[in-house]
């Protein structure tokens, strides 16, 4: 069977991009190999919104050929080493709201057990890559779709790239007052 790397945010699997190798075919690429010093990933929009993940929070896994993969990676993420499609919620419906104080992340549906949503923030006047979950606490007895946790950013542009379960990545533009 044909074969393909998976390019994923290592902490949820989601897909950023594949690429097939014609030498090699039946190896998993590193890091290093297909994102050394980053990897650039830009809105499925076309909205030239484009952020870079860190080498580090990249992982790569071998896994069996899909062209709907191929074709759309956002849309996937990698569950038991298999490619799963999510669900694509773009903004407002799948949403990060910066203040300059706080980070604010929001699901389309609420959810009835604890739930990381990972967010990478770069831009205004970051040196460094922001990564963190921001945690929506949701309990059977009182679901949720948000969370709020603080997180201190001066005034600018910044984009954000946002890992939720079930969800495709979203990314997007969010301006800090």
């Amino acid at each position: 069977m044909e074969k393909m790397n998976a390019i994923t945010f290592a902490k949820t699997g989601h897909v950023l991009g594949v690429l097939t190798r014609a030498s090699q075919a039946d190896e998993a690429a590193s890091a290093t190999q297909v994102a050394e010093g980053g990897f650039r990933l830009r809105d499925s929009k076309g909205n030239n919104i484009i952020v870079e993940i860190p080498e580090d929070e990249i992982r790569v896994s071998l896994v069996d050929y899909d062209t709907r993969v191929l074709y759309q990676p956002y849309l996937f993420a990698l569950e038991e080493g298999k490619p799963v499609q999510k669900t694509d919620a773009s903004p407002p419906n799948l949403d990060v709201t910066l203040n300059g104080t706080h980070i604010t992340a929001t699901l389309p549906n609420n959810v009835s057990e604890p739930t990381d949503v990972w967010c990478q923030i770069s831009g205004g006047g970051l040196t460094e890559v922001i990564v963190r979950p921001v945690t929506i606490p949701g309990t059977s007895a009182v679901p949720t779709d948000s969370a709020t946790e603080e997180l201190l950013l001066g005034a600018g542009s910044y984009k954000v790239a946002m890992f939720a379960p079930e969800y495709a990545v979203a990314v997007f533009t969010e301006m800090v007052p």
